[in-house]
């Protein structure tokens, strides 16, 4: 009998800045069979979102104002620890590469990602911390 989780569809929150790069991001996943629990514009509105709606994986733009995504993935981290965080960003490899081991992100995309490769990186992340 199947595991009724690794049946369901993922769950994802959607962390960036740019309404527009949400939405996008929003109506790929959701066409991918993907659930889309929540968008954050902040950090503030992260945190928020991920305790009420307890994802499966967190989408964390790593250039978010404020408090940036490596300090936002941190934060999340110790609030809750079972739940990855893949950050996505503009900026070169080794900046993501860096970000990743700082902030505890169990991956990493650049924006320009493929969206197959993107969703097979955010159930890979799932299938780590499952």
């Amino acid at each position: 009998m199947p595991n009724a989780k690794a049946a369901a569809p993922l769950r994802v929150l959607v962390v960036d800045d740019s309404p527009w790069l949400r939405q996008t991001i929003r109506v790929a996943l959701e066409n991918a069979w993907l659930t889309v629990v929540g968008e954050a514009a902040n950090v503030a509105q992260a945190l928020a979102q991920a305790a009420e709606h307890q994802p499966d994986v967190i989408l964390m733009d790593l250039g978010m104002p404020g408090m940036d995504g490596i300090q936002a993935t941190q934060t999340l981290r110790r609030q809750q620890p079972r739940t990855p965080v893949v950050l996505w960003t503009g900026q070169d490899d080794q900046k993501l590469a860096s970000a990743i081991r700082s902030s505890g992100a169990c991956a990493g995309v650049p924006k320009g990602v493929c969206m197959v490769d993107l969703i097979a990186t955010l159930r890979r992340a799932c299938a780590t911390y499952g």
